[in-house]
């Protein structure tokens, strides 16, 4: 799949590039942008990706977990084996399967075998020490039957994670854990809505994740463990639930906030903010210079000097970090003219 590929060249300075099943996992766990979540009772799911309804569509999570009422997971389960078996085998998104459980994912796996290629992976929710072997054991097990590997993505969304006197050292034993089996775990994702419902919390349209100080405390203590050199992973953004016109402005501010601290990409559950966190998920002119110029400095000599734009000063050694991840992410998104913004691949889509 490539983003923006519909939109006019002269948006951007490079061009965001192919990813596909048989790039490197860093380069899909950086690829996933906006995460649209579907529950597997719907059952346009395979007309809504083969006739590109949503033509913006480049991740999709189906979900077999909270979207589906406990009575109708057995029909849910077959329904989404019915749409997998419906899709082709090229021009796909990238698709993951929200579980239930290790154990609906050893069930299920069997009959997912013969559609693997069509998938990318599974999200595993409420993933804790009490779950995390099970569910990274038995993906492993499925993994040693298949030509590709197929990938974890677990939500931190549990009292767990939450509870104050237990979550670093259950962050650090879960960090541990999934160390275990890096080659297989795409980025680490963070359950807004779980984590204020364990408190009866619910912000508003206005209200960022980050004002909300019991999840702020995780966000930032989940980003400390994992994404510390050198064994780092991805973090993406909690899901923004609200999708009238009149919400998207703190849409945007979450997601500028997310991209601040370090977060990339985010999970969304309507079709209306998928151009808005693609957009954001760019790069600019300025960035990627930066970000080249402190690479080629560091590849010659190391010090500080000052940026092309004479407006900031570049420091080889503390920001060469960050100069990789934003190169990562021109390659992906692209690096926009110089002069363009986000608002200008956001108003084109």
């Amino acid at each position: 799949m490539r983003y923006f590929s519909h939109l006019s060249k002269d948006l951007f300075y490079k061009q965001p590039a192919d990813i596909t099943r048989e790039s490197s996992r860093e380069q899909i766990a950086y690829s996933l942008g906006a995460l649209l979540y579907m529950p597997a009772t719907r059952a346009d799911i395979t007309t809504l990706i083969t006739a590109k309804k949503f033509p913006f569509l480049r991740t999709i999570a189906i979900c077999l977990e909270d979207a589906i009422a406990d009575q109708d997971v057995k029909a849910a389960e077959q329904l989404l084996l019915l749409q997998l078996a419906n899709l082709p085998t090229v021009d796909l998104p990238f698709i993951f399967i929200r579980v239930r459980s290790p154990e609906q994912l050893k069930r299920l796996a069997t009959p997912l075998r013969a559609h693997a290629h069509k998938i990318t992976g599974f999200v595993f929710p409420k993933f804790s020490t009490d779950n995390a072997q099970a569910y990274l054991e038995t993906l492993r097990d499925l993994n040693d039957t298949l030509p590709l590997p197929l990938y974890a993505m677990p939500i931190l969304e549990s009292s767990h994670v939450l509870y104050k006197e237990q979550r670093m050292e259950e962050l650090m034993r879960l960090k541990t854990m999934i160390d275990g089996y890096q080659d297989m775990v795409l980025n680490i994702r963070i359950g807004a809505t779980d984590l204020c419902g364990l408190y009866g919390l619910r912000r508003d349209a206005t209200t960022t994740i980050y004002d909300i100080l019991l999840v702020k405390e995780l966000i930032a203590d989940t980003l400390n463990v994992f994404t510390r050199a050198p064994m780092d992973y991805v973090v993406s953004g909690p899901v923004w639930e609200y999708f009238d016109k009149a919400s998207q402005a703190g849409l945007i501010r979450e997601v500028l906030l997310d991209r601040s601290n370090g977060i990339v990409g985010k999970t969304i559950i309507h079709p209306d903010h998928l151009p808005i966190v693609q957009a954001l998920q760019a790069v600019t002119y300025e960035e990627y210079s930066d970000a080249l110029a402190i690479i080629d400095h560091q590849a010659m000599h190391n010090g500080v000097f000052s940026s092309e734009f004479c407006n900031k000063m570049n420091e080889t050694k503390p920001h060469f970090r960050w100069a990789k991840k934003i190169a990562l992410r021109g390659l992906i998104y692209g690096v926009l003219a110089d002069g363009k913004t986000y608002k200008d691949i956001y108003t084109s889509l």
